[in-house]
């Protein structure tokens, strides 16, 4: 564009909930605009865990050990890569896995209760400015063939690596904090979708005094 011309875009505010690929999403008013699904991965309603994954591994199992442990020498994040996250592998393009700093970000941001939803425990974050929510259920994790605290704890992966494994978010009736886990045990993954950018252009305006 020329001289003093310039384009007139009008920022508007975009919905607060939709779907992507037939699954869910809310807008949980975060300053990154990450969207949130309703439910995990591999489950149809918000109150059940889904199914457990092993980290950077896009297929499920029923036991998790280091000697059944495919990932190898996988040191960054993997969001939105189809070869190591299971929400996009499972979910399409534009799904993934959420981050350590995202998952932080909707800790810090959103307010948090423990509830029951669906005759399962879990927590709800609430939205302060779009009102809207999300309810992790309890899931639980599994190492072998054990299955601890599957009705009372939530265990959620991250993307996100670190020295001796990779960042989940956990929580009990009184607890709530992002830790280490080992890359072979078995948590249960939330989706999310980034932002989205919602732009609409005017019909009619008038640029440096000349009507359009």
């Amino acid at each position: 564009i020329q001289g003093s011309l310039t384009e007139t875009v009008l920022m508007a505010d975009g919905p607060t909930s939709g779907t992507e690929k037939g699954h869910q999403w809310v807008d949980m008013g975060l300053p990154s605009g990450t969207r949130w699904a309703t439910c995990n991965l591999d489950a149809s309603s918000p109150s059940q865990p889904g199914k457990l994954y092993a980290w950077g591994e896009i297929t499920s199992k029923t036991t998790f050990s280091e000697s059944n442990y495919k990932l190898k020498n996988v040191n960054y994040d993997i969001a939105g890569d189809f070869a190591f996250d299971a929400a996009t592998k499972n979910w399409g393009g534009g799904w993934r896995m959420p981050t350590a700093q995202e998952f932080g970000e909707l800790v810090f941001y959103c307010d948090w209760k423990y509830e029951k939803e669906g005759g399962r425990w879990g927590v709800r974050f609430t939205s302060p400015t779009t009102k809207k929510s999300i309810f992790l259920p309890a899931t639980g994790y599994k190492y072998g063939n054990e299955h601890d605290n599957p009705n009372t704890c939530g265990n959620y992966w991250t993307s996100t690596p670190v020295s001796k494994g990779a960042c989940m978010y956990r929580y009990g009736a009184a607890l709530g904090e992002l830790s280490d886990a080992m890359l072979c045990c078995g948590l249960a993954i939330r989706p999310v979708l980034g932002k989205a950018t919602h732009i609409e252009t005017p019909v009619s305006g008038t640029t440096s005094g000349y009507d359009w």
